[in-house]
């Protein structure tokens, strides 16, 4: 087991190196563009991993906190100035109206099971979508609307390694999950004991 992690690292380095020495073989835009999406759709993947890879649980509604999050972002920097101040406080306001909104949802949904935890997440997710193309006002519906960036991304290579060493950063991070990996299992295997066990269990989360 820690022989294929070990040579899973060695390949995440690996191609983290081609990547980083990418955009300097070759000049074409829309490549660094459809790898900078890889990049983002990839953190997304890997936080939907968490959920249904760890616990199993099966949710419909995890694309409605990436669009909370992209929402609140293009909003702020579209109302305010479009520099580094006003992007990291767009982030900062994105993530904490992410993890209200997951407090509120978890409330409503973990204590189901299976089909029916799923199908609210469903139900959520679409009412977050109907409120996104109603609210015309603030989004501009399906129309979408558009908003200045801060100076050091509007440069396509830019974005494209700050993504990367995101994605990357992520990905290691998450190796840290893996000795909680059994406890996370509980939730999968057997709900009811869940709680009991972190109580209970010398947790260095607690």
């Amino acid at each position: 087991m820690k022989v294929r992690a070990d040579w899973t690292n060695r390949i995440m380095l690996f191609a983290g190196g081609i990547l980083l020495i990418l955009p300097f073989m070759i000049e074409s835009r829309s490549l660094l563009i459809t790898l900078t999406q890889i990049f983002i759709f990839a953190i997304f993947a890997m936080s939907y991993d968490i959920l249904l890879g760890y616990t199993g649980i099966v949710s419909f509604g995890h694309a409605m906190f990436f669009g909370i999050g992209a929402y609140t972002t293009g909003i702020f920097l579209q109302k305010l100035d479009s520099n580094l101040v006003s992007f990291s406080l767009s982030i900062l306001v994105a993530i904490t109206l992410s993890f209200i909104i997951s407090l509120i949802v978890g409330l409503l949904t973990l204590r189901l099971k299976s089909t029916y935890y799923a199908m609210l997440t469903l139900a959520l997710a679409n009412l977050f979508l109907v409120v996104a193309e109603k609210w015309r006002s603030l989004t501009l519906g399906n129309d979408g609307f558009t908003f200045r960036v801060p100076e050091l991304l509007q440069d396509r290579t830019n974005f494209y390694f700050i993504c990367l060493f995101l994605m990357l950063a992520v990905f290691f991070s998450f190796k840290t999950i893996h000795p909680l990996a059994p406890r996370y299992g509980f939730c999968r295997d057997s709900g009811e004991r869940t709680a009991g066990r972190f109580l209970w269990s010398e947790s260095p989360l607690l």
